[in-house]
């Protein structure tokens, strides 16, 4: 990263509540277990014929991969997306200690929290663009130490440059890790 800027930051983040284990991200796994996730993330409800169709396998084969992603608890389970919940703005933010008051005063706003390595937490902080974002800044500042802004919407292009392409571009194609963040 220092390539491309002097002050770059770099953080490792984690579920909350910390489960203490931060062993992360050994993919031993094909290609196509990262297609069949993008398939999955895209439209979990796709019929098995259809992605062996995309992925030239037999459904029982689709099948056996579905079932060695949970087993792995890489795949843990299915969650609706509504996609005009309206957050196009966010806020993200890093302390040093969780005040959890944040899970409880903003919880008509989607917040997360996440764990980072070596201490500390990553929170963020969903909403709208007719929010007055001056207003969220100074509510949302008085829970973290370092904070900044999101703009959802200047990335929107990305998903329809990338359509269902999110874990694919991640790992490497001979199936030995992830790709560097500068190969994507």
């Amino acid at each position: 990263m220092e390539k491309y800027s002097d002050d770059y930051e770099y953080y490792e983040v984690r579920g909350y509540p910390p489960s203490g284990d931060d062993n992360f991200g050994e993919w031993d796994l094909p290609y196509s277990y990262a297609l069949l996730m993008d398939i999955l993330k895209w439209d979990a409800r796709t019929p098995l014929v259809e992605i062996s169709r995309r992925l030239g396998k037999s459904r029982p084969t689709i099948r056996y991969m579905i079932d060695r992603l949970i087993k792995r608890d890489i795949l843990t389970g299915y969650v609706t997306a509504i996609e005009s919940e309206g957050y196009d703005r966010g806020v993200i933010g890093i302390t040093g200690e969780l005040n959890e008051e944040v899970l409880t005063k903003f919880k008509e706003y989607e917040v997360n929290v996440g764990v980072l390595v070596g201490g500390g937490y990553l929170i963020e902080w969903y909403f709208s663009s007719e929010d007055d974002l001056a207003e969220k800044l100074l509510e949302f500042s008085d829970y973290v130490d370092r904070l900044g802004i999101e703009y959802f919407d200047v990335l929107a292009d990305l998903d329809e440059m990338y359509p269902g392409q999110r874990f694919s571009r991640m790992v490497r194609k001979d199936g030995k890790g992830y790709h560097s963040i500068l190969d994507f």
